[in-house]
């Protein structure tokens, strides 16, 4: 069987798999930055913990 390069199956199946893998990409994207933000959120509320408790213990000691 001679291969045709312009036949429309191989457009439809090559679409389906680049849309595959373009959902996979933005999964990842999406998940680096749920991760990002997890980790901002984390290390902000630590310092603000910090310095909450420094100004509670400055506010204790006057």
């Amino acid at each position: 069987m001679l291969h045709h390069p312009l036949r429309p199956e191989d457009g439809r199946r090559r679409l389906k798999v680049e849309r595959g893998a373009t959902a996979v990409e933005y999964g990842l994207v999406l998940a680096f930055i749920a991760a990002m933000i997890v980790g901002t959120i984390t290390a902000l509320g630590l310092t603000l913990g910090e310095s909450f408790g420094d100004f509670v213990t400055a506010w204790g000691a006057a």
